[in-house]
């Protein structure tokens, strides 16, 4: 059995349909080719060829961020194509919701965490505690609480206190959450207090390189505000 249609690219998904059509009507199946083709007009029309390619890439993805990834290409290619449209939104709402369930849990193993760290008293247990609800709250995104809880216990380590790969840890998170939250004073002031405790650390180089980033920042804005200033007066 053979079936030819004609139309523009545009069409592409109805001209499938029409094909099917023709060859289940051809087939002696009149009732299902007529079904396609009622159906066949809520298909939405091609911006390019490329969309489906997209679209067809999203389908086949592995996993839930791949796909979306494919689906908004394609919703960028063509913001009129009703599927990937449809399953963009669909998508992102179930991984709302899987953020939502992940939020629920980190937060009860933070309270956990603190619930243990009043009854704990060995400094590599204390620092191992610490570091697990750190990094709970980076997932949580609670960036301002990672910078206190860690500042908290650095603060009271004694004078002189050797500094382990654990804590060393900790004061590389509290950086790391200080330049997400842009607070580049807190960086510096705390970086150099790391350099200073900790010459020999592994992650010495880490740490000067994210205060030389603050550095670079704090140039740009001042750079920014006198250029400004300027152009204000002018």
């Amino acid at each position: 059995i053979v079936a030819k249609v004609d139309g523009s690219s545009r069409e592409f998904l109805r001209l499938q349909d029409r094909v099917t059509s023709a060859l289940l009507k051809s087939a002696g199946f009149p009732v299902h080719a007529k079904q396609i083709l009622d159906e066949s007009e809520r298909r939405p029309e091609l911006g390019s060829m490329k969309t489906l390619e997209l679209y067809g890439q999203a389908l086949t993805a592995a996993t839930d961020d791949e796909r979306r990834q494919y689906l908004t290409l394609a919703v960028a290619e063509d913001k009129n194509f009703s599927y990937a449209v449809k399953d963009l939104a669909e998508l992102e709402q179930r991984m709302r919701k899987y953020q939502e369930t992940s939020n629920v849990v980190q937060d009860r193993e933070v309270r956990a965490l603190r619930e243990k760290l009043k009854t704990t008293t060995t400094r590599p247990e204390i620092e191992q505690t610490t570091l697990l609800m750190l990094s709970r709250l980076m997932v949580l995104r609670r960036y301002r609480e990672v910078v206190r809880e860690a500042k908290t216990y650095l603060d009271g380590l004694a004078a002189g206190a050797p500094m382990t790969n654990t804590s060393d840890a900790l004061a590389s998170v509290m950086i790391s959450s200080l330049m997400i939250l842009k607070d580049y004073d807190g960086m510096l002031r705390e970086g150099e207090r790391f350099l200073a405790r900790a010459p020999g650390s592994a992650m010495f180089d880490a740490v000067k390189r994210q205060m030389e980033f603050a550095i670079g920042e704090k140039r740009r804005i001042e750079s920014g505000r006198t250029k400004a200033a300027e152009e204000v007066a002018h």
